[in-house]
């Protein structure tokens, strides 16, 4: 694994705007794009996709992600700002329909706060309370330009709408 696998934040530009919807039927994580966005490549983080846009652009977050596998846990508040988050220029490993794997030694446990509709994926929930609001629902946390957790405020529906 490289060391060009760098994220960038542009605070000039604001997050992809949609709506983020966790599927029960399908137990999976959907965001609906007010106005798609082709993806070259992802950034993979268990079964989660992080889609990424031709110009490097972290658009949306889908995949696979099983609701049985959350841990439900009151979690504390985090702060956010909105903003465009870029895959560095100079990364190398960008390879059209291929994703991107993230340098993690184990799988991250996953909580939820039923009350607050919050979903964490992450190691250390106290390294990971400063977010970059990337599109509309979902926040990564990011430490020397790498995901040190993601944030995501889903709406849970049965099925997706018609």
């Amino acid at each position: 694994m490289s060391n060009n696998k760098i994220l960038k934040v542009d605070h000039s530009l604001f997050a992809v705007k949609g709506e983020l919807l966790y599927l029960k039927d399908e137990y999976s994580i959907f965001f609906v794009e007010e106005n798609h966005i082709d993806a070259l490549t992802s950034l993979v983080l268990h079964t989660l996709e992080i889609m990424v846009a031709e110009d490097g652009l972290l658009s949306r977050v889908q995949g696979y992600f099983p609701i049985s596998s959350w841990t439900e846990e009151v979690l504390p508040d985090f702060e956010s700002q909105q903003a465009s988050i870029y895959l560095d220029e100079s990364n190398s490993d960008i390879k059209k329909n291929m994703g991107i794997g993230q340098p993690v030694t184990r799988e991250w446990p996953i909580y939820y706060d039923k009350g607050k509709g919050i979903v964490f994926v992450g190691e250390n929930i106290n390294q990971a309370l400063n977010c970059i609001e990337f599109c509309t629902g979902c926040y990564l946390s990011i430490c020397n330009g790498y995901i040190n957790g993601l944030w995501m405020r889903p709406k849970i529906v049965e099925n997706f709408p018609k």
